[in-house]
């Protein structure tokens, strides 16, 4: 089997933001710099994770997607350390079982969870080094 992906990481910087990325996922971001040290972005993701397993002495495959959308207020604390912190919805979560063949990966299954609240927060830092 072959499988051939995409990957694609673009951005703007200034003031007003853009930022869309096809590395680990989807993910959209339009932001906006209140301040110096804050930035509001709205947010776009998607993502899933996909599991390999036997069931009834058959292989299976499991999946599972996900979107969210909501704001992402972002605090900095200086040039290369930063806190975000995500508010929004869990838009959309299918999720299925089906055997592990290329045919079931594209048949019309739809098992899903309502719509939920989702909240994170996180913090990161960089070390970015010049040669």
């Amino acid at each position: 089997m072959v499988f051939l992906d995409l990957y694609l990481n673009w951005k703007t910087e200034g003031k007003y933001a853009v930022r869309i990325a096809l590395l680990q996922g989807l993910e959209m971001s339009v932001g906006y710099d209140f301040t110096k040290s804050l930035r509001l972005n709205l947010i776009a993701e998607m993502n899933g994770q996909t599991a390999l397993l036997q069931q009834e002495g058959k292989d299976k495959m499991f999946s599972h997607l996900y979107m969210i959308a909501g704001f992402r207020p972002e605090i900095k604390i200086g040039k290369k350390i930063s806190i975000p912190l995500t508010i929004g919805m869990n838009l959309w979560r299918p999720a299925q079982i089906t055997d592990r063949t290329l045919k079931s990966m594209f048949q019309d299954k739809e098992y899903y969870f309502r719509a939920s609240a989702y909240a994170s927060a996180y913090a990161s830092a960089g070390l970015k080094m010049h040669l």
